[in-house]
């Protein structure tokens, strides 16, 4: 072992000191010579460079030091600045700062808020490239560009532009001394970024010096490179020297204006509605609201005044129409508005005077405060009173603003991923939060200030994360300190995802690439990662056999660093040479022989695509044993054993296992001529051999060699955009003939990291089934075509290449016409691609599944979820359908009239019958141009005979007046080809037969949906714009019917009841060439961004089979880019394909720009592979342990009792073993059942039979929650969390296992903070207590919880919680803003921040027990007013009832939202002897006073009668005794009493009401009610916020639709089993009536109204029995509640009889 340890060290020196040995030479030269020596001497650099001694240095350095906080005598002071002067300076700069080891920082405005282009964090060395004097602007008039110098400033910029055009400009920011290199490399964006989009969006070519010192333009450098460049901040990549941009077209003259309003002149009023218009109005409008505080009229009293600063690229008249129309609150009038020229506006938004001389934007110097500046991201509109808690904090804050920049118009439509810079579409404004100051002493003072209304606005602001705009710098969003590569990328991760989302990881890829070395660095740089992909191979295999470049060195380099750290981590582990000679023999050494497996593994996973050269000799069988364990776990790397001669160093098996070279390209390095791609594939699946001798594989796979490659590709190219010279081909075509076929295309495309496209018909839009950036490999489907029926027609099984008009054809001819199938117009489209029903399909693994194998949670994903995502289908089995033997069919056309009656009013009379109209009829409507009108075409076909058409649209759309001479009786089949357009009698049916189009063309297709018809106003707006856009055409199609009846989670496929028509948009055309291609596309976008206001919203809706890449794609394959496009697809249905991806192709095998991601990013998918490799051999060795020992497990201890779990609570040091402590109670204590018993309010569970607890643990602080969990874990004891005992089914303190529980009753401290308007409450306190800690400080605060006071507050908060404020502010989970929680292992997550937000997510709403045990919330307490008004009003059946029931339901969910009415239904004695009947009793409270009261019911409930008598004023903390039951006048101290007063027996049930019962079915609902006896209900309302909230936003998903929520009681006091028998048949027999008049599919149910009837998963919790009952209380949150336990409580440690499942068995490993 000594001889071991010598070699492994003697080897590192060696390398240490060859390392050294280089940096003495490069010490030996000063850095002023490497300057010199590496600089052109025509251009010499001494002048240029400024050593700190230098007279000019402080100068120089403090001219660009744009923020006083980093100019202070302690600011770290570079050690030079090298202002430049010429490229090679900047050349000269790079090389000699590696060759020194020195940082550099690249500077060429100094407008980075947080000076990180001058100034180090870190304290090491460091010199300044400054890039001012390299600022030259030269404007090319010709092309309408310029190029601009990285020194340059934005005013030069404006000005020499302004200098040879009056009508040009440049989209970029408005401070005229911002410098370009930073401004535009960041995403730079300014005043008509609407109209233009940012500065990246309109540059065209860059010149930059990369980390060799290589001058590079977009050609050389690469569009990987380019793309980073472009708002991925330069500085991390290389040095720009200069961009190239678009110039673009502006007015002579712009109109500019600046108003203000404060709160008293309605300001929340109108920055309210601003939310609401100012990212639609005309792109041509921006209008920015500064948000301040000031001095109010009163004397000493402060307000908010909101400055809204605008500018129109048009006239002040034109602008005044539009803004009259769509904000005519602000109030803008004529004489706000100035007319001036474009480059005059710069002035103006600069806050100089118009009319100043131009020359005043060439200057540099600027007045320099103190500031600090954050920034936000803002997605939907803030409530009025959400505004208001805004403004209040402003108040209170006094000195932060906040500037609010509207999005909208070029900003969504171009894709987050086309440059870096991701916040597009979806964002309606961005914040950016300021305060400046002029004294160091108060520099610490203002930035908290500002961080803390940056905190405050948290809940109204992007999450997920919280986004920020790289350009406002924030170093509060983490800094890189660059030590080790893991780290700096988990660093780097922080503030990367935040200013990139889902392009941060792209970033990294191509900064690894570029920068290996991590030179270009800086505290917020983008990272390196240690992960080459795929990249070698692509560099390998084109580069004509030069494989090994300076880059791939730099490369080793950086490996090698690594290796060095793995065997420096194996050496701490002791692992010798010695021991690893006989490791595989000798059972001692075994442990040691794993963790190598473990070191070696992680490299494989690190590098995936690298070949290890393993040095090899005869006595090395370590190495070839551990290579032969990676290899058969599945690990996809690379081994090569060479021999050697050995020499004395290279003799440890341990050595040559580690010294796997890592050699990226030691294949034959001095091969002339590399293989193909393409050939190494086709020997792969050729290798493998599938198994049909019939149908060889090579006979039908194509390489770009075989001359029918381009015939094969082009063949189902059914867009010519996507057929031409520069497009990207796949390397090889696999036309598979045989499910072999595609079993061995998959292994080879995984072997070879290959991208798989699966092509059926070819008709995807945007060409994604035979398209990719990256290599890949299409399998064409169409020789996979077979058409199999059943016995009785009434199903056929359909393979995936057969096109619709083969389908169609088949069935016609094989029943006689008599069935068809509910399909698509188009017969050439590819039935894989285009429908679903039951299925084959080859997964990811090669295997071949059915229904059954599969799974219904696959087969649900594969229909409507686009199943290239997730498999390849073989065959489709499909449901035929019966079609009469005649249908009819028309095509009537109405330009500008028909019939008397003008187009537009046929438009209106269309939406509304077109939904509603027969089943059996379906008109579709075309909006075209025709000799600049526009042509409306209905194309109807109806299933029956012409004479029942005409009577229904006689009938229903009488207005259209279609006659029997355009009406056609053909068969079924035979309107087939009427669709496509082909005159009837003109063609055979066998035409559709023709799989290859007659005619190929470009074109372009979007889609929408539409909610609401549209008005006539819209209308003429929308053939406004089509009149504008000739190219484009419109087909609405109908919704309603069959479609409307399904619901939306049946299928993947979402768009079902609510819309009334789907729009395809199309422009097609036909002559090639980029213009024409621009004009079409840009015509289609124009009428898409038109119809914005028309369509649905949040998300706005689309088709996938119209794909369209413009909503997003995913160049990343991250969860993050996927949402974008996928919740437009997909709706809610989006997070479970995601958890179902992440399942069954937790790889992402298939993939492209539009599938459906998984749930990891890229390190974390890295991670996670290795945790459960890891976890899968820690599971044996544990298994072989426990099967040493199980004979005396046996025989000791067989059952775990209270006794062993005291011992264990000891052991870990929670209890002293006299077993007097106060903290746990086991049977044998005395005190064990009034513990146990004092939170138990249900009878139900309170008998002797009851299962009781090993132990109650009545845990005091965090640490002994800790202990607790130990020994339950340690006994493998379930744990049951108890906080206020109100679970009425008492699922946290009962089981039918051995468990224990832990009560919070201990845990009950309240802290309330009336500074921040907050409060932290623990678990273990009562709402009660809550409630009476916030009034004994504030009568002007409370908060939305519950109406019984002892309900503890973990399991109500975490349940959802409602209340008598719900309609005003929504739940209790609405109003948390953070928590604590500890998991199953003790670890402790004390913020919302630690825990991450998905798990905060999911124990709001979601029922925290599942996750862990909440410690405390955070709330944000909600205003109150002083009184409130309380009221009780009782009728019977006989007084009338009936009535106001009736009237309730339309009044309860709609009336003013500070208004709550309660109904109550039971039995009451009637007015004869022995008669029962209902009593409707409404309790009501008002947030104001009785006057008001009786306002707002006299006006919406006039039928009540409700009088003065009848309400009580009182306090908001004396309602809540009133709604308790309490007489009014007794103390608010009774709150404080946590003892439940009157124990009962009960049970609860629930359910939702969404649409009104009619008085019949009320009168029905009353007599069960007598009947059964026993059951109340009380009937709460909905509406108000409880409507506004998304059903997403919390795991609570019943928010708008719902009227009211029911809660079924019953409670009786007698003991016996045949008793509560019987109680418990009348609550069920009450519930089971209601099932007409309640929600379906699912019936929906309340969380906190817990109800084992619904469902139990017992103490398994599988999936499949957890979804019974989840998809009831959580609908579709369902799934991403699974998906978040699955990852935070893998082992499902946290369960009960209905907690939230893991994944399903064996697809979580």
């Amino acid at each position: 072992m000594k001889r071991s340890r010598t070699t492994l060290l003697a080897l590192i020196l060696f390398i240490v000191t060859i390392w050294e040995s280089n940096s003495s030479l490069a010490n030996s030269e000063t850095f002023t010579q490497c300057l010199t020596s590496n600089s052109d001497p025509k251009h010499p650099i001494s002048s240029a460079v400024i050593f700190s001694g230098n007279s000019s240095y402080s100068s120089v350095l403090e001219a660009y030091i744009r923020n006083l906080r980093f100019n202070t005598s302690t600011t770290p002071k570079p050690l030079l600045i090298i202002a430049a002067t010429h490229e090679s300076h900047v050349q000269a700069a790079i090389t000699c700062g590696r060759r020194h080891n020195l940082q550099m920082k690249i500077r060429s405005g100094g407008h980075d808020y947080d000076g990180l282009s001058y100034v180090t964090y870190s304290g090491k060395p460091f010199f300044v490239l400054d890039m001012f004097n390299l600022r030259s602007v030269d404007v090319d008039l010709a092309s309408k560009t310029a190029w601009v110098q990285s020194g340059a400033i934005l005013g030069e910029v404006y000005y020499y532009i302004w200098e040879k055009s009056k009508t040009l400009a440049y989209p970029a920011g408005i401070c005229p001394t911002v410098g370009v290199g930073g401004h535009i490399s960041g995403g730079g964006y300014g005043n008509i970024m609407r109209k233009y989009g940012l500065t990246v969006d309109n540059t065209i070519d860059a010149r930059m010096v990369d980390v060799n010192g290589n001058i590079l333009d977009r050609k050389m450098m690469g569009e990987d490179l380019y793309w980073a460049i472009n708002g991925g901040g330069g500085g991390s990549f290389g040095v720009v020297l200069a961009y190239k941009i678009n110039l673009v077209e502006v007015p002579e003259n712009v109109t500019v204006f600046r108003v203000s309003r404060t709160l008293e002149q309605n300001a929340t009023e109108i920055v309210h509605q601003w939310q609401q218009v100012a990212s639609v109005l005309p792109d041509e409008l921006f209008i920015r609201v500064v948000i301040d505080v000031v001095n109010g009229t009163v004397s000493s009293k402060k307000t908010v005044r909101a400055s809204f600063v605008g500018m129109f690229l048009g006239d002040a008249s034109t602008l005044l129409s539009i803004l009259n129309r769509r904000l005519p609150e602000l109030g803008l009038v004529r004489s706000d508005c100035t007319e001036t020229s474009w480059i005059q506006s710069v002035l103006f938004w600069t806050n100089i005077r118009v009319g100043t001389p131009e020359t005043v934007l060439l200057q540099r110097n600027q007045t320099v405060n103190y500031l600090k500046r954050k920034s936000d991201y803002v997605r939907e509109p803030i409530s009025r009173t959400g505004l208001e808690s805004i403004w209040k904090k402003m108040i209170e804050l006094e000195i932060p603003t906040m500037a609010f920049n509207p999005y909208g118009g070029m900003m969504g439509r171009v894709p987050s991923t086309a440059t870096p810079f991701p916040y597009r579409a979806g964002n309606l404004w961005k914040i950016q939060y300021g305060a400046n100051w002029r004294e160091d002493r108060l520099t610490n003072r203002y930035m908290e200030l500002t961080r803390e209304l940056y905190r405050f606005m948290t809940p109204f602001v992007s999450k997920n994360p919280r986004q920020s705009y790289f350009n406002y710098r924030d170093v509060d969003l983490g800094i890189n300190s660059h030590d080790g590569v893991v780290r700096s990328y988990v660093e780097g991760e922080r503030y990367g995802k935040k200013y990139f989302n889902g392009n941060f990881e792209r970033l990294v890829k191509i900064k690894t690439r570029v920068d290996s070395g991590n030179f270009f660095r800086n505290e917020q740089s983008i990272p390196i990662i240690f992960n080459m992909n795929a990249n070698w191979r692509n560099d390998k295999l084109h580069n004509g056999g030069a494989w090994i470049t300076q880059n791939h060195r730099d490369r080793l380099t950086a490996e090698l660093r690594c290796l060095i750290w793995v065997m420096k981590s194996l050496r701490d582990l002791h692992i010798h040479d010695a021991d690893m000679v006989d490791a595989t023999n000798n059972p001692t050494n075994w442990t040691r022989y794993c963790i190598l497996f473990h070191h070696i593994s992680a490299l494989c996973l690190e590098f995936p695509m690298v070949i290890f050269e393993i040095e090899s000799s005869e006595s090395n069988k370590v190495a070839r044993e551990v290579v032969k364990s990676v290899r058969d776990s599945g690990y996809q790397c690379y081994f090569i054993f060479r021999g050697m001669q050995e020499t004395q160093a290279m003799k440890s098996p341990t050595i040559q296992t580690l010294i796997i070279s890592v050699f990226l390209f030691t294949i034959q390095t001095s091969l002339a001529s590399p293989p193909t791609l393409g050939s190494v594939f086709t020997q792969c699946i050729i290798g493998l051999k599938p198994s049909n001798p019939c149908s060889p594989i090579q006979n039908f796979t194509y390489t770009p060699q075989n001359p029918k490659f381009l015939i094969i590709l082009n063949n189902y190219v059914r867009n010519l955009r996507y057929f031409n010279n520069t497009t990207r081909k796949p390397i090889a075509i696999v036309a598979a003939a045989d499910v072999t076929h595609i079993q061995a295309t998959i292994t080879c495309a995984k072997k070879l990291s290959l991208q798989l496209r699966i092509r059926s018909g070819g008709h995807d839009y945007d060409g994604l089934s035979y398209l990719s950036t990256v290599d890949f490999v299409v399998l064409d489907m169409f020789n996979l075509r077979s058409i199999e029926f059943g016995r009785k027609l009434d199903t056929a099984w359909v393979q995936s290449g057969a096109t619709l008009g083969e389908i169609y054809y088949g069935v016609a001819n094989k029943s006689n016409d008599l069935r068809g199938f509910p399909a698509g117009i188009c017969p050439g489209l590819g039935a894989g691609g285009h429908f679903s029903g039951d299925a084959k399909i080859v997964d990811a693994k090669g295997r071949v599944l059915d229904r059954t194998s599969m799974g219904e949670d696959l087969f649900w994903a594969l229909r409507g979820g686009g199943a290239a995502s997730f498999c390849v289908v073989l065959a489709w089995k499909i449901k035929l359908v019966p079609v009469p033997e005649k249908v009819t069919v028309f095509n009537v056309e109405a330009v500008g009239k028909r019939g008397g009656v003008n187009t537009k009013e046929l438009v209106v009379k269309w939406q509304e019958i077109a939904d509603k109209i027969d089943n059996s009829l379906f008109i579709r409507l075309t909006l075209s141009t025709s000799n600049k009108t526009v042509k409306a075409s209905f194309m109807g076909m109806f299933l029956g005979d012409s004479s029942r058409l005409l009577e229904i649209m006689t009938k229903e759309f009488p207005e259209l007046g279609l006659n029997k001479t355009e009406c056609i009786e053909m068969k079924w089949i035979e309107s087939v080809l009427f669709w496509l357009s082909i005159p009837p009698g003109t063609a055979p049916t066998s035409v559709m037969l023709n799989r290859i189009p007659q005619k190929q063309i470009y074109l372009k297709r979007k889609s929408d949906y539409v909610q609401k018809p549209i008005s006539r106003t819209g209308l003429d707006a929308i053939f406004k714009v089509l009149l504008e856009n000739e190219n484009v055409t419109m087909a609405w199609n109908p919704y309603g019917g069959r479609m409307s009846e399904i619901p939306s989670t049946e299928t993947a496929f979402p768009h079902r009841a609510g819309n009334k028509f789907k729009i395809q948009y199309a422009a097609n055309w036909f002559v090639p060439g980029e213009e024409v291609a621009k004009e079409c596309m840009s015509q289609t976008e124009r009428v898409f961004e038109a119809m914005t206001p028309y369509v649905s919203k949040n998300p706005r809706e689309a088709f996938l089979n119209y794909r369209d890449v413009d909503i997003g794609t995913s160049l990343n394959s991250t969860y993050e880019e996927g949402k974008v496009y996928g919740v437009k697809y997909f709706k809610n249905n989006f997070e479970r394909l995601v958890s179902v991806k992440s399942r069954v192709d937790p790889d992402n095998f298939f993939r492209y720009e539009q599938s459906i991601p998984e749930t990891h990013s890229l390190l974390q998918r890295s991670m996670l592979r290795s945790k459960l490799k890891q976890t899968n051999m820690e599971n044996i060795l544990v298994f072989c342990l426990l099967l040493l020992s199980s004979v005396s497990v046996a025989t000791s201890q067989s059952v775990i009792d209270s006794a062993t779990f005291l011992r264990c609570i000891v052991r870990q040091g929670l209890n002293p073993p006299d077993q007097t402590s106060e903290v746990t109670y086991i049977p044998t204590n005395s005190s064990f059942a009034t513990v146990l018993r004092r939170r138990i309010p249900n009878l139900r569970f309170d008998k002797p039979t009851t299962p009781k607890p090993l132990a109650v643990v009545t845990v005091k602080n965090w640490s002994q929650i800790g202990t607790a969990l130990a020994c339950s874990r340690e006994l493998s004891v379930q744990v049951r969390i108890r906080s206020g005992g109100h679970d009425f089914e008492g699922l946290s303190y009962t089981s039918t296992v051995p468990f224990f529980v832990i009560d919070m009753f201990s845990f009950r401290s309240i802290d309330v903070n009336l500074t921040e308007g907050t409060a932290w409450v623990d678990s273990g306190a009562t709402i009660g207590e809550l409630y009476y800690r916030i009034a004994e400080k504030t009568n002007v605060f409370g908060f939305p919880a519950g109406l019984t006071p002892t309900l503890g507050v973990g399991g109500h908060f975490s349940g959802g919680g409602y209340g008598t404020m719900m309609r005003k502010y929504g739940l209790s989970v609405d109003n948390v803003v953070g928590s604590g929680i500890i998991d199953s292992n003790g670890n402790i997550y004390t913020d919302r921040v630690s825990m991450g937000e998905d798990l905060f997510w999911a124990i709001r709403g979601g029922g925290a027990a599942s996750f862990g045990i909440v410690l405390g919330y955070r709330i944000r307490l909600v205003p109150v007013p002083e009184r409130v008004t309380v009221f009780t009003v009782g009728k019977t059946v006989g007084e009338g009832a009936l009535d106001l029931i009736m009237k309730w339901q339309s009044f309860a969910p709609s009336t003013d939202r500070n208004m709550f009415v309660k109904l109550s239904l039971k039995i009451v004695n009637g007015t004869k002897p022995g008669e029962k009947t209902v009593l409707a009793s409404f309790t009501g409270m008002y947030l104001g006073g009785s006057s008001k009261t009786l306002n707002v019911m006299n006006r919406d409930f006039p039928e009540l009668k409700l009088k003065r008598t009848d309400c009580t004023e009182m306090r908001w903390i004396d309602s809540v005794l009133f709604w308790a039951g309490y007489p009014i006048g007794t103390p608010t101290s009774v709150l404080l009493d946590t003892a439940v007063a009157n124990k009962l027996f009960m049970k609860r049930k629930s359910d939702y009401v969404k649409r009104a019962i009619s008085r019949t079915d009320l009168d029905l609902i009353l007599k069960k009610l007598v009947q059964v006896e026993k059951v109340e209900m009380n009937w709460n309302p909905y509406g108000g916020r409880m409507g506004e909230i998304t059903s997403s936003r919390t795991p609570f998903p019943h928010r708008a639709g719902n009227l009211f929520n029911i809660e079924y009681l019953i409670d009786w006091s007698e003991a016996g089993d045949a008793v509560e028998k019987d109680y418990l048949s009348r609550a069920r027999e009450m519930h089971g009536f209601m099932t007409p008049y309640v929600s379906s599919n699912p019936r929906e149910a309340y969380l906190n109204y817990r109800d084992l009837d619904i469902g139990s998963g017992g103490n398994s919790t599988t999936y499949e029995g957890g979804k019974v009952y989840g998809a009831k209380y959580f609908k579709d949150n369902f799934e991403r509640l699974v998906n978040i336990k699955s990852i935070y409580d893998v082992i499902n440690f946290w369960r009960n009889e209905q907690s939230i499942p893991t994944l399903k068995s064996g697809q979580n490993n």
